[in-house]
């Protein structure tokens, strides 16, 4: 996990230093998003790992040069772990994005919304990925920078927090995870 962590870092600091592309976000325009996200973890009381994988899509329209509205959906996958069986689950979200402007390549934002979900990480005996007949409530925030390629196409890295309410006996709680995909814009 340390390595993918620097990895997710190192990637994220060249973005920011070199600058690539043409930022162009204008009103009206549409943007279509995928990126992914993994998740592997060890806990010390169990012999074995867990791993998450994630695949994020999202679609968004400028209403202003600035602001965007950003329905999303996520979908992530467990494998076997100590479930017994892989699992699938899914977010809902909507999420309103403020793309800042500048002169150069890249397009910094942030991001927040909410949404429904059958889904978050998981942890041994504490809360379970892709319960059937479950929903919790989501809210999401997020930051995270758009690296201009050419006019309609960009490299897409984002922070994302999600806070986890509303099923019964299990406690609320909050996940922190970063997704790397690729924008198109039309």
């Amino acid at each position: 996990m340390k390595f993918l962590q620097k990895v997710f870092l190192i990637v994220f600091v060249v973005l920011i230093i070199t600058e690539t592309g043409f930022a162009n976000t204008e009103k009206g325009n549409w943007e279509f998003s995928a990126a992914a996200s993994f998740m592997s973890m060890k806990i010390q009381d169990y012999d074995e790992s867990f791993t998450s994988f994630r695949l994020a899509g999202r679609v968004g329209y400028f209403l202003t040069k600035n602001f965007e509205i950003e329905p999303e959906i996520i979908l992530g996958k467990v494998d076997e772990g100590f479930l017994g069986e892989e699992r699938l689950g899914y977010i809902l979200s909507l999420n309103l994005a403020y793309n800042f402007t500048s002169s150069g390549k890249m397009a910094p934002f942030l991001l927040a919304g909410g949404g429904i979900s059958n889904t978050f990480p998981f942890f041994p005996d504490v809360v379970v990925w892709g319960i059937e007949d479950e929903t919790w409530i989501l809210i999401n925030a997020g930051c995270g920078v758009k690296v201009f390629l050419s006019k309609s196409v960009a490299l897409r890295m984002e922070y994302r927090f999600q806070y986890y309410f509303g099923s019964e006996g299990v406690e609320d709680f909050t996940c922190h995870f970063g997704l790397f995909g690729v924008s198109v814009f039309f």
